[in-house]
């Protein structure tokens, strides 16, 4: 009997454990993040751009990252409660999502090579090359499939590089922030940027549940880009904040 009692009480505990980890979750506000190479990394300056504006209009929020293509589904679907910074047109096809109408990054999305040869040529110009692109980079595939290109479609920016460096790609199209975030010293990387591109916006998203809070994370990011505090939260990655005349209103 003091055995089965022992068991019947070690299983109450662990129903317990189960049942508050859970409704610890369900009060939780996640904030999903997208890999943003095709691997985890975390972005801590991402983290506390956001957090940030969140803790102004007196919330807390947890990160979870995922594969760009997931991270969004999760963020529509409600398993998770926004995603930190996503162009308009990759939402654009979501019901279940709002933008909150504060540009917070601007990055140029354009081809970066290692050949001098390719220094003056324009986006269509690689039409008839090997072009990498990232999977899951909504904005990269978009702009490409623009321009009637094919690209090489890569799991990871680490892979498309790997692919330029020893020849088997010409090209790898991304943004500028992506590159900088994969490298901390973008001239020991050896790669060249493009001299033509697509400049493209980045903004916070939250699920349609969360509609009451537009506004008021909109007036903090704001408000956080006019003080300062969004250029020393993003340290190096400030300077593709927007300048005043690229933003929206």
């Amino acid at each position: 009997m003091r055995v089965q009692f022992s068991v019947i009480s070690l299983l109450l505990a662990l129903s317990l454990v189960i049942v508050r980890d859970a409704i610890a979750d369900a009060d939780q506000y996640v904030v999903g993040v997208a890999y943003m190479h095709g691997e985890e990394r975390r972005i801590p300056e991402l983290e506390a751009l956001v957090g940030e504006a969140y803790r102004r209009v007196g919330m807390s929020v947890v990160f979870k990252y995922s594969p760009p293509m997931r991270d969004i589904s999760l963020a529509n679907d409600g398993e998770i409660d926004a995603s930190a910074v996503r162009t308009k047109h990759a939402v654009a096809k979501y019901e279940n999502l709002l933008v909150v109408p504060e540009p917070l990054l601007r990055s140029l999305y354009t081809m970066f090579f290692v050949n001098d040869k390719f220094s003056e040529y324009n986006i269509d110009d690689f039409k008839s090359l090997r072009v990498a692109c990232v999977r899951g980079e909504i904005i990269s595939a978009s702009i490409l499939e623009s321009f009637g290109m094919n690209p090489v479609f890569v799991p990871g920016l680490e892979h498309g590089i790997k692919m330029l460096q020893s020849g088997r790609a010409d090209a790898v199209f991304t943004s500028e922030s992506v590159v900088k975030g994969f490298f901390k010293d973008e001239s020991s990387s050896g790669m060249r940027k493009g001299r033509y591109g697509v400049v493209v916006k980045s903004y916070h998203v939250v699920n349609v549940r969360h509609k009451d809070l537009v506004v008021p994370l909109a007036a903090a990011f704001r408000e956080m880009i006019r003080d300062g505090t969004a250029r020393q939260l993003l340290g190096s990655f400030s300077d593709f904040i927007p300048s005043s005349y690229e933003r929206d209103h």
